[in-house]
């Protein structure tokens, strides 16, 4: 059975540009999602997809049909701009532009038939007129922003006139003006907080949870598994976030998303890399979790054994190679000569059946 938190890490990981496939590697390796629930979480998000659709096309019809009778009119009144500096969704932009189009088209008709009609109603009614229609437009632009500003926050998140609310409990002193969320699901801040999500005691449910002694200025979520602010580096693994102790957060950077060094040391989903060389540390792809410096060749974050720095390949996610040995997820194949292992010729890579 597809979970919520499932389809919404999903749907943050799609919005950010991350494939399928890696989404998938991710949840399986990492989270111990089974395929079944991996794939039912995808099926519901294309079904949402294809729900939404029809009701798109349905907005562009009636502005479409609404330009068409526009152009017949000689005048039209002025119109106040949309809201500025929103980020909004295609389809709710949509229902902004039909709005406006309802707006212009009463004020259309109600400006021809006043200089039309055979009696000129009352200057006072004229101007009662004017202002109720000036109240209905301020009270849909006032519902638009609020759909705007609700937009921004996942689902699970909602702003009221009292707070901030997460699933529905209110977020204690969470200040409505400035709460965000970071990544569209692990992470969120306001002016003085930072909170995470965590998994409770029995690892089933998402619990909103504030990280004691952040910074809420300066901190910035760096990759799904690292975040940090003017005094830390934080590791988040399995919805698990803590403080990577000795960490220098002035120099720490991020390597191929899984590892990350500063000026003294390397780490792997924030454990630390024994025996590693920051200075010369460098990852091999993003995809393989494979990294090397000057001495060492790494797989996650442990050496392989005699591995040579210089002339290590990656052939795959499953086999890599330097001038002597052929490995298969950082053990040595016996027997197998690297000349013969590519990724054109897997077959070469794999020890022989006698």
């Amino acid at each position: 059975m597809e979970s919520k938190e499932l389809i919404e890490y999903i749907k943050s990981q799609i919005n950010n540009g991350v494939s399928k496939e890696e989404i998938t590697k991710i949840l399986q390796e990492q989270g111990g999602w089974a395929d079944k629930d991996i794939n039912e979480a995808f099926s519901v998000i294309e079904k949402d997809k294809q729900i939404q659709n029809p009701e798109v096309e349905k907005v562009e019809e009636k502005i479409e049909q609404f330009e068409t009778n526009q152009t017949e009119q000689s005048q039209q009144p002025e119109i106040s701009e949309k809201p500025k500096n929103k980020t909004v969704p295609s389809r709710l932009g949509l229902l902004i532009v039909l709005l406006i189009a309802i707006l212009v088209a009463v004020g259309a008709k109600w400006y021809m038939d006043y200089y039309t009609a055979s009696e000129v109603a009352d200057v006072s009614e004229m101007l009662e007129q004017v202002e109720e229609n000036q109240e209905v437009k301020v009270e849909i632009v006032s519902s638009i922003e609020q759909e705007i500003s609700s937009e921004e926050l996942p689902s699970e998140y909602e702003v009221k006139a009292d707070g901030v609310y997460y699933k529905g409990e209110l977020i204690e002193e969470a200040d409505p003006e400035t709460f965000k969320a970071l990544n569209e699901f692990s992470f969120s801040k306001d002016k003085n907080h930072v909170w995470y999500l965590e998994f409770d005691d029995m690892g089933r449910n998402l619990l909103l949870t504030e990280l004691e002694d952040a910074d809420p200025q300066t901190f910035e979520v760096l990759t799904l598994w690292y975040a940090k602010d003017v005094q830390r580096v934080y590791s988040s693994l399995e919805y698990h976030v803590s403080p990577i102790i000795g960490a220098d957060s002035k120099t720490f950077i991020t390597i191929d998303g899984y590892y990350g060094k500063d000026k003294n040391n390397v780490y792997f989903y924030g454990v630390e890399i024994k025996d590693s060389d920051s200075e010369t540390f460098v990852g091999l792809g993003i995809d393989v979790q494979y990294a090397k410096d000057i001495k060492n060749v790494y797989h996650r974050e442990k050496l392989i054994e005699d591995a040579d720095p210089e002339t290590f390949k990656i052939v795959n996610r499953q086999y890599t190679k330097d001038k002597n040995n052929v490995y298969d997820w950082g053990k040595i194949v016996e027997g197998v000569d690297p000349a013969n292992c590519t990724a054109e010729n897997l077959e070469g890579c794999e020890a022989s059946i006698e």
